[in-house]
């Protein structure tokens, strides 16, 4: 006969959002150029706004933190694309791996930006030195 009472038979051992997000956030503000801050939404706030608001070297960023498997209200998807809309990245995200990816994509970015910057002085350069001729 078995004695357990615990009738929740469910052994689900995802983290909880809260330990999540507080990961992230602990990570984001070690990065050179990087500052985040937990934001509250519902009954503290807004209802639907991210979990997490920051900006990566200048480039703003917005996360909905879910437990794996968990899912975005329609709210927040909404509002992520709103913040999409006006030029921020705005993803939902369920672990630290995909935030440090987008992390990894901003600085590719920034990156390429940079270089094709300096290769369009440097164009602009040559075409005003043979206009001189």
């Amino acid at each position: 006969m078995n004695t357990n009472t615990n009738m929740n038979t469910n052994t689900n051992t995802a983290p909880l959002e809260s330990s999540i997000t507080k990961k992230i956030l602990k990570w984001l503000n070690e990065q050179p150029k990087c500052y985040a801050e937990k934001t509250f939404g519902g009954s503290y706030g807004s209802a639907g706004k991210p979990d997490i608001n920051g900006c990566f070297q200048g480039k703003a960023f917005q996360l909905e933190v879910k437990r794996p498997g968990g899912k975005a209200t329609k709210l927040q998807k909404i509002t992520l694309s709103k913040w999409r809309e006006a030029g921020a990245i705005a993803e939902i995200v369920t672990s630290l791996d995909e935030v440090k990816n987008i992390i990894e994509n901003i600085k590719h970015t920034i990156q390429t930006t940079e270089s094709y910057r300096k290769r369009l002085e440097e164009i602009d350069i040559m075409l005003d030195s043979g206009n001189r001729e």
